[in-house]
């Protein structure tokens, strides 16, 4: 394990920033300015003997400065020739460009294919031997261990050493892994070790006396799991901090409650009686439930007996969120139940999450409408959001496919500046027109006839599905019409590898919900190649035009053939939510507007009220935790 940099004194044993920190235009400003200083002194720079230093000096001096431009040029020469040495691969300059834009502190941007995660590696290994520990954050366990064992011989050549951590590590690996100086690990298990720690770290009054205390301590008397926030690269950085920014992380204890279970089954008892429309009101978009005076008067006149709650307001909120539970949870769709919990669907990834739970009880009720345990009560001991965590980290910058769309927000929020990288070769990536079809069942035969025809060309077909309940329903009817295909859902995951390495293989159909869209490389066969390459098919609507871009970036990577096209249906709900069910109804006699750029803007002017209005709540979340933040008068709260 390297040493820690030579401030580590004055930034104490566990150093973080400051996450009220606000980046304003002035700041903005002083960060390019400085940007472009080390780009000048990059072309300057009287010691340009710095690439034949000793790695040790050049350690030292990125150690004290890692914006040191001739230093950084020089280690990632020594760390390219680790990559050739160790893996037998050669870093192409985009790269390279892109690691110094992470080590300057920056969200890059590159295309599918363009080689991020070896990017991604260049970096971490020259802020490793900087001294700096260095955390790659991936959107979930397969990427992390995928990534940490590719890459580990790279790490090994270099002296450094390298530790993965996921949902299934124990506390002691976890301390091993985060005690390497690279750690590959998802951003929900690195932030509740974070808040693990945060319940069993003293508080001092200064990172001074901290780094004294410890200094008289033996380095064993250690009881945290991380050492600190250094440095942090984080993956699909679009997807961590804008997607997932405002998912509560909590850390819970137990606690008992002797009548729980008879007060959930009294609500849902009460729920099952009432009448949609006549007794409550569904609100799709919010996913809650809301009861009318008709529905109060059904309440109040059930018998007291079978209402075991404190107030009449009490039993309100429990009804409500059973309602939820059984009318806008749907199994396949928002959850899966496997090995006999019910395992909430990331809506950004298509990915199972286990471990994570609904709040207010509204995971209880799922898990007694499915007949699966009850989880355990439990009281919150602290909680953080991604959008109050990364900014903690002393150095910060992250890569996607897609991160142009939201630059504005993530320079503003998180301080943070896009660069994008340029295409190593032109894209061949060829665009067919939209199609808006009637309904879900216009849409399977659409898709089973677009399927066909490629398979006769010998091109492989990724069809893109809502949810997990659709690629079943899809799955079906293209066994009915006797198309065998492989299908890759949040029920299937264990299967992932496999499943993305045969998807670029000639005839092959690929069923998958959002899996695809992030984090995998579809490699053609070169018979699937001379055939025009992979096809994409998006049968989803969703509610960014960056997931629509990471699911088109499957095709045609690094100069390949690839086309893709977008079928959608007029019943989907982001559709309706915006333009309503009349308007959907009426375009049947406007044939004209179902195909092509007039398909396009219809679909398009929902993602763009969607992408506005999560924009909105985010900033308005930042604004809360800065007034709370000054109400507290004791220091931010996690």
């Amino acid at each position: 394990m390297n040493a820690l940099p030579a401030s580590t004194l004055l930034l104490g044993s566990y150093p973080e920033r400051d996450p009220v920190a606000r980046y304003g235009p002035l700041d903005r400003a002083r960060r390019s300015l400085a940007w472009l200083r080390g780009l000048r002194s990059a072309r300057t720079d009287a010691d340009a003997s710095a690439r034949s230093f000793p790695l040790h000096e050049l350690r030292a001096r990125l150690s004290g400065n890692l914006a040191d431009r001739a230093a950084q040029d020089a280690v990632l020469d020594r760390v390219a020739d680790a990559c050739r040495a160790s893996l037998g691969i050669t870093p192409y300059p985009g790269q390279r460009e892109a690691a110094r834009a992470l080590l300057d502190g920056r969200l890059v941007e590159m295309a599918t294919g363009e080689g991020k995660t070896l990017a991604v590696a260049l970096a971490a290994a020259c802020g490793a031997l900087s001294g700096r520990p260095v955390h790659v954050v991936t959107a979930n366990d397969y990427l992390a261990e995928r990534d940490a064992s590719t890459l580990s011989p790279l790490y090994h050549h270099l002296g450094l050493t390298c530790g993965v951590v996921t949902g299934a590590s124990a506390p002691a690996l976890r301390r091993k892994a985060y005690d390497c100086d690279i750690t590959y690990c998802p951003g929900r298990e690195l932030a509740f070790d974070y808040l693990r720690d945060r319940l069993v770290r003293p508080r001092a009054l200064s990172p001074l006396i901290a780094s004294v205390d410890r200094l008289a301590r033996p380095i064993a008397d250690r009881v945290t799991l991380l050492r600190g926030l250094w440095m942090a690269i984080v993956d699909e950085a679009d997807s961590v901090l804008l997607d997932e920014a405002l998912m509560p992380l909590i850390l819970s204890t137990p606690v008992a409650a002797a009548d729980r279970e008879v007060r959930l089954a009294a609500a849902l008892d009460a729920a099952t009686a009432l009448e949609p429309e006549e007794h409550f009101i569904l609100d799709t978009h919010a996913r809650s439930a809301r009861l009318t005076a008709e529905g109060t008067r059904q309440l109040n006149a059930r018998p007291a007996a079978s209402t075991p709650f404190r107030t009449a307001r009490h039993r309100e909120e429990y009804v409500r969120t059973a309602l939820a539970a059984i009318y806008l949870h749907e199994r396949d769709r928002h959850y899966v139940v496997r090995g006999g919990t019910v395992q909430i669907i990331d809506e950004a990834t298509g990915r199972a999450a286990p471990g994570r739970i609904w709040a207010n009880e509204l995971h209880a009720f799922v898990c007694l409408k499915e007949g699966c345990p009850l989880p355990p009560l439990t009281r919150t001991a602290t909680q953080i959001t991604y959008q109050r965590f990364f900014p903690r980290y002393l150095h910060l910058s992250g890569t996607s496919g897609t991160l142009r769309e939201e630059r504005r927000e993530l320079e503003s929020v998180y301080g943070l500046p896009v660069v994008r990288i340029p295409l190593r070769r032109p894209s061949c990536l060829r665009r067919m027109p939209t199609r808006l079809v009637a309904d879900a069942e216009e849409q399977t035969a659409v898709v089973i006839a677009r399927i066909r025809e490629m398979r006769v060309r010998g091109r492989p077909v990724l069809v893109a599905m809502d949810s997990v309940i659709d690629a079943e329903r899809l799955s079906v009817h293209l066994r009915g019409a006797g198309i065998d295909h492989q299908v890759l859902h949040a029920r299937q995951d264990a299967d992932e590898a496999a499943c993305i390495a045969a998807a670029g293989q000639p005839g092959q159909v690929t069923l998958t919900t959002n899996m695809a869209g992030r984090g995998t490389d579809i490699r053609l066969h070169p018979h699937a190649e001379s055939s025009g390459g992979l096809h994409v098919i998006a049968c989803q609507h969703n509610r960014s035009r960056r997931i629509d871009r990471q699911l088109y970036g499957r095709a045609a990577r690094q100069g390949d053939p690839g086309s893709c096209e977008r079928v959608v249906h007029r019943f989907q709900p982001l559709f309706l939510r915006t333009w309503g069910v009349g308007l959907a109804r009426a375009l049947s006699r406007l044939p004209f507007m179902l195909r092509g750029w007039s398909a396009d803007r219809l679909l398009e002017l929902p993602q763009l009220r969607e992408e506005h209005r999560a924009r909105a709540v985010r900033r308005a979340m930042i604004v809360r935790d800065r007034m709370r933040s000054l109400e507290l008068d004791i220091g931010p709260e996690p």
